[in-house]
This record gives C-alpha cells, sequence and structure tokens, in this order.
C-alpha cells in the first residue's frame, strides 16, 4: 500500500472504530470546499479547540501528574 492509502485506511478505522472522532473535510486536489464544508470545518476546529485548552489545563498545573501532600493536619474535618 502507497503511504496515501495508509494514512486514508487509519483515518476512516478511526472513525469506524470510534462514534465521537469528527475528522474534518479536506480540499480536495486542484478543487475548493464548499461553504457548508468550510462552516462544519470552523465547527468541528471550535469544539476541538475547547477540549485541548481543558488538556492544556490539566498539564499546565499538573492536576494529574502530581502527587498530592496533604500539609493541614484537620483538612478532612
Amino acid at each position: 500500500m502507497s503511504p496515501r492509502q495508509i494514512k486514508s485506511h487509519c483515518t476512516l478505522g478511526l472513525q469506524k472504530e470510534y462514534d465521537n472522532i469528527e475528522i474534518p473535510h479536506k480540499k480536495p486536489r486542484g478543487g475548493n470546499l464548499s461553504e457548508e464544508q468550510k462552516q462544519e470545518n470552523r465547527e468541528k476546529s471550535s469544539r476541538r479547540v475547547r477540549c485541548e485548552n481543558a488538556f492544556a489545563g490539566v498539564k499546565r498545573y499538573r492536576i494529574v501528574s502530581d502527587i498530592y501532600r496533604n500539609r493541614v493536619s484537620d483538612f478532612d474535618h
């Protein structure tokens, strides 16, 4: 298989495997996207940015990777 076929196969495989995968429309070679396709891509992009910003916040504040060391003696009471 050529690299192009492999990429296409992988992309479509993920879309079949998971219900929540949204792949944006690609511009055809030598052509343009319709206004409807551009609008759909913008909507998908805005949803993706919200998720990426949430992940960045988790990484920035090291919420998942650091161990919480409870230094206050009566914190649970």
